[in-house]
């Protein structure tokens, strides 16, 4: 039986959301009716009821995107994807991360370009309106850039 994928999203989503409260020991849940809680509260798809949380973060779970149009011309879903994420994020004064998941491959995340890289598995999108993003593993990034919440 296939997915709704309404059903495929939520389900990523609450996948993240155990990566994140496991590993960095957060309580993120996804945002209730899936970033629909309008002008008065948080927009995106997870979110700490707290607010301490530093990120804001839209999760795209699909098939087919192009990877490839994103790495080498800055264009295609994944940067329309960046583009909303980097907007919402500035409204609320929150660094975005766009969490990005397909079948049957581990989740990848895009953020802006973060301090003390190094050694550390990653590629370079370049996007005119936003400069230079991070893309790596979304495993790695909660390894290597937990944050002092």
């Amino acid at each position: 039986m296939v997915k709704s994928p309404h059903a495929k999203g939520a389900a990523f989503e609450r996948r993240i959301v155990k990566m994140f409260n496991s590993n960095w020991g957060v309580k993120l849940v996804r945002t209730p009716q899936s970033g629909g809680w309008g002008q008065a509260h948080t927009k995106g798809d997870l979110v700490d009821p707290e607010r301490k949380f530093p990120y804001f973060v839209e999760c795209k779970n699909q098939q087919y995107w192009n990877l490839w149009g994103a790495l080498f011309d800055g264009e295609g879903p994944l940067m329309k994807w960046w583009s909303k994420a980097a907007k919402q994020a500035k409204q609320e004064d929150r660094m975005p991360l766009l969490i990005i998941g397909q079948d049957y491959q581990s989740p990848l995340v895009v953020a802006p370009l973060l301090r003390s890289i190094g050694s550390r598995p990653h590629a370079f999108l370049f996007a005119p309106e936003h400069g230079a993003l991070c893309l790596m593993r979304f495993s790695d990034f909660l390894k290597y850039y937990k944050t002092t919440l």
